[in-house]
């Protein structure tokens, strides 16, 4: 397009990302928005007030608007002032996606290029959690932070909260508070950002990097940490940032491995890529990716059937105590730990394979007794009302929720009194695990004694059963799923009073029926039974969530009418809408 002016109203943080893109593409556009002056991250945006029409004087040429703002309002004005409309009128929603599925490609490509063993981990989002503080709540309603002019003398001003979040540390002050929220400054080093070097009691930067406590003097490999305030650590001493925290769960494994913190506060999507070529890299090493809770890069990731890490559902069966600092995704010490943790139980299942045979012994050690019983009291609390007569469990991927799903829970709530069904909680597949959740509350709402749960890491999880979610493209694998099982007899089903599991008779998925076969072997000992009900058939085929999601990219929707319910249907339309 030949553009001479491009406007772009109010966009944030995703006008830096447009601005530096169309500069790649030595475009030069001009910025209106819709505040006098602001700093984006590490970007500098020059703004003018957009309140009449001798605004736009000097962009009468053929011009783009971009705006994530209503489009009706926006035409509206422009119309109010003489400006014709056609189809370059764009907004946010519309490019924004474009924007960062250029970025995804890039960087997929830069990782696959140099065989890159590389994770994608999102942060936590307070407006997604559920199990709050009173004090997180309360920031929930709060306007923005970043909206407050003055952030960080409103955060050593010590609100209420702040105090709640850091108090639990023995050595506690508000001059520690207030030493920990003074980050070093952000400069341009060799095409990218770097931290400018800090020395100071709490917050040290050295050679451009954010130290990380306890590294071992001797070591093999590296993790390189990329991301933003959230990796880098603001609001954390360095002893509390999240390399920190994994290095030291590395160090009490006895790996080889070394925790090097590239956090930049406020760098963007778009600089991710200039950081990680930077940034030497080895065959053994791993790569960390830690990004805002965006749904738009999740969807560009599943477009193109890559993994990733949503430490939200991790979270749901964490013990919440004001870990948010912020409206955001800004973590005190308690949170860094807790999404560590996370990270650690994926790395160390890849460290274990790459580095070192353990025993299964190990593998339930990943199961720490803590944790555990937190995740069980939890789920206690969530069943509290059905404990009594005779208990089932179903452990389903509902990937994505079908009516042979509803066929299996129907005739299982049949037979027992209460029914418990675990929706496997791992983003590794083609739909989220919020979607599938969703999908699977609404399918069986009718059926009044069944709960539905998320599994957390205990049930069918990258710790506790990995070769599970390979079995799409690997059905030849022999795998042994007694960690799994193990765990769900002798810890799940006698905390949960679980007597019968349910399971499908598997005629097709090699994987599905062995780990059948250890559960019919191993369950018994623990007092559970197993019990497998027959698969239903819809003209001819078994219905299945494989089938579905063949019909899903063929755009069988006539077909997937028989197979999947009426929200399922709708949700797959809908999807199918957005990703086109």
């Amino acid at each position: 397009m030949d553009l001479k002016k491009i406007a772009i109203f109010g966009c944030g943080n995703n006008a830096c990302e447009l601005v530096r893109t169309l500069e790649r593409y030595k475009i030069y556009p001009s910025i209106y928005v819709d505040s006098d002056t602001c700093k984006q991250g590490t970007y500098f945006l020059d703004r003018f007030l957009i309140d009449s029409p001798e605004c736009l004087k000097s962009i009468r040429d053929y011009f783009v608007v971009i705006t994530p703002s209503d489009s009706a309002s926006i035409s509206d004005l422009l119309i109010s002032w003489n400006y014709r409309l056609d189809r370059d009128f764009t907004l946010q929603k519309d490019f924004i996606p474009m924007v960062l599925s250029f970025y995804c490609d890039k960087m997929l490509a830069f990782i696959e290029d140099n065989e890159l063993n590389a994770s994608f981990v999102f942060a936590p989002n307070l407006m997604r959690m559920t199990n709050c503080s009173h004090e997180e709540i309360a920031l929930k309603y709060l306007k923005d932070v970043s909206d407050i002019k003055d952030r960080i003398p409103w955060l050593h001003s010590i609100p209420p909260h702040i105090k709640k979040c850091y108090q639990g540390l023995s050595y506690y002050s508000d001059d520690y508070v207030r030493s920990i929220f003074t980050g070093a400054d952000v400069i341009e080093r060799n095409g990218t950002y770097v931290q400018a070097d800090l020395s100071s009691t709490y917050v040290n930067v050295c050679g451009g990097m954010r130290v990380t406590t306890d590294q071992p003097d001797v070591y093999v490999h590296s993790v390189h940490f990329i991301g933003s305030s959230y990796i880098y650590g603001f609001g954390v001493e360095d002893k509390h940032t999240i390399p920190s925290c994994v290095q030291r769960k590395i160090n009490d494994s006895n790996l080889p491995y070394c925790c090097l913190n590239h956090g930049i506060r406020g760098l963007e999507f778009c600089d991710y890529l200039n950081k990680m070529k930077t940034i030497p890299v080895s065959k053994h090493d791993f790569v960390i990716i830690y990004l805002k809770d965006e749904q738009q890069i999740k969807d560009c990731l599943m477009r193109r059937k890559v993994p990733y890490i949503d430490t939200n559902e991790y979270l749901w069966d964490y013990r919440m105590d004001s870990i948010f600092f912020d409206w955001g995704s800004h973590l005190n010490y308690k949170g860094n730990i807790a999404v560590a943790n996370i990270i650690y139980a994926l790395l160390f299942q890849n460290l274990r394979n790459e580095t070192l045979h353990f025993s299964q012994e190990v593998s339930l050690d990943i199961v720490e007794t803590e944790e555990m019983n937190d995740w069980l009291g939890k789920i206690s609390k969530e069943v509290q009302d059905m404990k009594s007569g005779t208990i089932g469990a179903i452990v389903a991927h509902c990937n994505p929720f079908t009516y042979g799903h509803y066929h299996l829970i129907q005739i299982a709530s049949q037979i027992v009194d209460h029914l418990y069904v675990f929706v496997i909680s791992e983003d590794r597949s083609e739909f989220p695990f919020s979607d599938r959740y969703h999908l699977v509350k609404e399918g069986v709402r009718d059926l009044k004694n069944v709960k539905v749960l998320p599994s957390g890491r205990y049930i069918i999880s990258t710790v506790t059963f990995p070769e599970y979610f390979s079995k799409d493209t690997n059905q030849s694998i022999t795998m042994d799923p007694t960690t799994d099982v193990e765990i769900f007899g002798n810890k799940i089903a006698r905390a949960l009073n679980i007597q019968y599991r349910f399971v499908g008779e598997e005629p097709k998925d090699a994987v599905t029926r062995q780990y059948n076969k250890c559960l019919r072997s191993v369950l018994p000992k623990y007092g559970v039974k197993l019990i497998e009900i027959p698969r239903i058939e819809k003209n001819g085929n078994i219905v299945s969530a494989s089938l579905v999601r063949k019909l899903y990219h063929e755009d069988g929707w006539e077909m997937l009418k028989q197979y999947v319910p009426y929200n399922t249907l709708q949700y797959l339309k809908d999807r199918k809408d957005l990703c086109e």
